[in-house]
């Protein structure tokens, strides 16, 4: 071949070269205009906590939705200003199981209808992912024109469908959380590995997710561009729930080895040191007092991660009610936990997301009274120390009461209902403890009989407390 028809092969290849760098400028430089907010909603009311009425009250169990809160969450409007939790924890205080169930199906129906199935997820967001690729390296050309009150590289990002499509699968993230905690908070509170299984389904997506996306947050072509905002604090918590959760249910060995297996690998060496010295020198919940030993290395720890409190508490808190499947459970950790959590109550600064340090103590001082009742019937039948019994039984019952004084059963009687049968049928276990050496039956000290008096009188008037019945005469 002569080198005149080389040097038009050569230079024909240089022309489609600068052909095609050229169209992909022309890509990824596009005429930026600014945003157009023309047609955009800002909505600016709070969200408020939704509330059932008397009537509604009555009609709990036929009307679990009732259509005051269906109007307040209806998903055709632009700006919804009801909690969504509202309805799930309405039905804890006020409804059953399947009351429970049937408002956590709605919420699922209705939070997003948009949001993708939760088998789907991983897939669609690693299919978006892919698809933004281009547009995320075109944005990372997008210049910034002087004197603009406005980001050049968002504005492009913003008419990029790839780009919105995947920010939109990432942001379906909240509303997984919220589902998860919803039906975790159920499956402990009714003792059900059917919603138990149902806070899994939303679970495993997001640790997949959070798998996937953590390590592309910093690399290009996202760098900079785009912020993920996992917060995997959350879901690393809900998970250790759920797995605990799962131990107490089924009690399996497989299932206690998992529980202990993600305790094990989600602790950090001094988080029980901060359990015990938080809040112990300010209002801060690493403001740690200097008579701590090595109080500067533990507040230095602490104020390392700003998810330390979630994580902390989280993780404590999980271990306590696992150790309660095997009483006596840990009571120098049980206790520097319970402190902890109460100190929390009265903190103005809280953790994040609605976190509940009452609902927490109520986690470990149920999980503390199941464990010595599901253990107490067999330690009678093989004839244990009476001393030993008892002494787990007065524990158990004190931990009910404890939970009971946690409530407030005209807001909240099925919740009451539930605390208060437990304690007395804990309290009827006594009879079998026998009088062989002459000590009277524990159950029939005067203050305890007062005690049961008190929850079977409540417990006779719920109902009439609960819709304000009497409250006209």
């Amino acid at each position: 071949m002569g080198m005149s028809k080389w040097r038009g092969i050569v230079v024909g290849l240089l022309a489609f070269a600068v052909g095609t760098s050229a169209q992909a400028a022309q890509q990824c430089n596009p005429h930026v205009t600014p945003p157009d907010h023309g047609d955009e909603t800002i909505c600016v009311t709070v969200a408020h906590i939704w509330n059932g009425s008397e009537s509604d009250i009555r009609a709990i169990e036929s009307v679990p939705v009732p259509d005051s809160f269906r109007r307040a969450f209806d998903p055709g409007q632009s700006c919804r200003n009801t909690v969504p939790h509202s309805l799930s924890r309405w039905h804890l205080a006020f409804g059953s199981e399947r009351s429970t169930t049937a408002a956590l199906s709605y919420l699922e129906r209705t939070i997003r209808p948009s949001m993708t199935a939760p088998p789907e997820y991983l897939g669609q967001i690693r299919r978006a992912w892919r698809a933004a690729q281009a547009d995320l390296r075109c944005a990372q050309t997008v210049q910034q024109p002087a004197g603009v009150n406005y980001s050049a590289q968002w504005a492009f990002m913003a008419r990029s469908r790839p780009i919105m499509r995947l920010r939109e699968l990432m942001g379906f993230r909240w509303e997984y959380e919220v589902l998860a905690e919803e039906y975790l908070l159920a499956a402990e509170e009714f003792g059900s590995a059917h919603l138990l299984g149902r806070a899994e389904d939303y679970l495993q997506p997001l640790v997949a997710e959070a798998q996937f996306l953590q390590p592309l947050e910093g690399e290009q072509p996202a760098a900079g561009l785009l912020h993920f905002n996992l917060d995997t604090y959350r879901s690393d918590t809900l998970r250790l729930r759920a797995a605990v959760l799962r131990a107490q249910l089924t009690r399996s060995p497989a299932d206690l080895r998992t529980a202990q297996d993600m305790l094990a690998a989600t602790e950090r060496p001094l988080y029980q040191r901060i359990v015990e010295a938080a809040f112990s020198g300010g209002d801060d919940f690493c403001d740690i007092s200097e008579g701590w030993s090595q109080s500067e290395v533990i507040e230095a720890e602490c104020r390392s991660d700003d998810a330390i409190q979630e994580r902390v508490v989280g993780h404590a808190t999980a271990s306590a009610v696992l150790e309660a499947l095997f009483p006596p459970a840990n009571a120098a950790a049980d206790e520097a936990i319970m402190r902890l959590l109460e100190r929390e109550r009265s903190a103005e600064g809280g953790r994040c997301c609605w976190a509940s340090p009452r609902q927490d103590l109520l986690r470990v001082l149920l999980a503390r009274a199941d464990g010595v009742r599901f253990i107490l019937p067999g330690r009678l039948r093989d004839g244990a120390d009476r001393d030993e019994v008892e002494d787990l039984w007065r524990a158990a019952l004190q931990d009910l009461e404890r939970a009971e004084r946690l409530l407030d059963p005209p807001h909240e009687p099925q919740r009451f209902k539930r605390v208060a049968q437990r304690w007395l049928r804990l309290w009827g276990l006594a009879n079998q403890f026998g009088e062989d050496d002459g000590r009277p039956n524990p159950a029939a000290s005067d203050s305890r009989r007062r005690y049961a008096t008190y929850l079977r009188r409540m417990l006779a008037n719920l109902d009439a407390i609960a819709t304000g019945a009497d409250a006209g005469s």
